[in-house]
């Protein structure tokens, strides 16, 4: 077996450790005799570089990345630098070609990283949507907090092209679920409702997995993000932020982005709670509601002035606006449901 390296990798990222989550904007010089293998590489976006990890230790079998999580695992189900033959494998954009140097937007191996192949990256080949890792089905206690949000900023970003504050929202969202019902990230059993910005609902896709074809994706539209998950819901509604950055989406309190509504009733109690507010909704409470109709609609701030007025909790006034066919506006939240 002879392998050769075909280039170097220029980072101004010295030491492993130092090296940020996403990698560092980098450049990839080909040795002259391998140049011609270069032609007409700029015609592919991304492509695949192949480096040999020349500090990495060698003599690893086990791995354990994340102490607090308690669990190690082979080297061959993760993607650890320290194994037996340290290759890297590091996807990269593929900015621009000068002569026999590749200009990349983001690699995470460090300066001096003998590259010993370049392939391009194919959609079609390379992109498996519907792949899981173990990682995926971890619950948070298994996993690092500090890299959670920054590994699926990556899955996310990959999926919708960039890295936008929609994305980052969803990632708010995922996090927030994961926490309150102790779920993996790809849990099988979480279905998801998605509104009409196409970057969150491209973020909440790409990090939980949820498919059309599934059953797990539903796009209703309109503003709420609902997730569904065996007898528990939760709703999320974006609030309107001026100038939102990436950043802050990640940082700022969860309250300050959405307002946000958690339900958890059994079907039981949903079908008993159903049979009460219709044997409740008598024929004062449908007139009233089709006294307060606006152009066929019932405002959300009406239906609750009404619940007040007439003592009966909002669902019932949701009912009555059922039985009157009636279409009730604004209230994105299931707040009548």
């Amino acid at each position: 077996m002879e392998l050769k390296p075909i280039g170097i990798v220029h980072s101004t990222v010295k030491e492993t450790g130092d090296m940020p989550h996403d990698g560092v904007g980098a450049q990839v010089e080909v040795y002259p005799e391998y140049a011609d293998g270069l032609l007409r590489i700029e015609g592919n976006s991304h492509i695949i570089l192949i480096g040999f990890f020349h500090r990495a230790d060698r003599d690893l079998l086990r791995v354990d990345r994340f102490p607090a999580g308690g669990r190690e695992r082979g080297v061959f189900g993760t993607r650890s630098s320290s194994r037996p033959n340290p290759l890297g494998l590091s996807p990269a954009r593929l900015l621009r070609r000068e002569g026999n140097v590749l200009h990349l937007e983001e690699l995470d191996f460090i300066d001096g990283t003998p590259v010993l192949d370049i392939k391009r990256y194919s959609p079609g080949w390379d992109c498996i949507f519907s792949a899981r890792s173990s990682r995926d089905l971890s619950t948070l206690p298994d996993r690092d907090h500090k890299h959670l949000a920054e590994d699926m900023m990556t899955e996310a970003a990959n999926f919708h092209g960039e890295r936008c504050p929609g994305i980052a929202l969803a990632v708010r969202i995922m996090v927030h679920a994961m926490e309150t019902w102790q779920i993996p990230q790809k849990e099988p059993g979480l279905v998801l409702s998605v509104g009409s910005d196409g970057c969150i609902a491209d973020g909440l896709q790409a990090i939980s997995g949820a498919t059309l074809g599934s059953g797990r994706l539903k796009v209703p539209g309109g503003r709420t993000y609902r997730l569904i998950y065996q007898d528990k819901a939760m709703s999320f509604y974006p609030n309107e932020v001026d100038g939102l950055s990436v950043d802050d989406a990640l940082k700022a309190d969860l309250e300050d982005l959405f307002a946000l509504r958690d339900y958890a009733p059994t079907h039981a109690a949903y079908v008993a709670e159903k049979a009460a507010s219709t044997r409740s909704v008598g024929p004062d409470l449908i007139e009233r509601v089709n006294e307060s109709l606006a152009q066929g609609r019932l405002p959300c701030a009406v239906a609750f002035r009404i619940a007040e007025e007439m003592g009966v909790p909002v669902s019932h006034v949701g009912r009555a606006a059922d039985l009157a066919r009636a279409k009730i506006a604004l209230c994105q939240l299931g707040c009548f449901r």
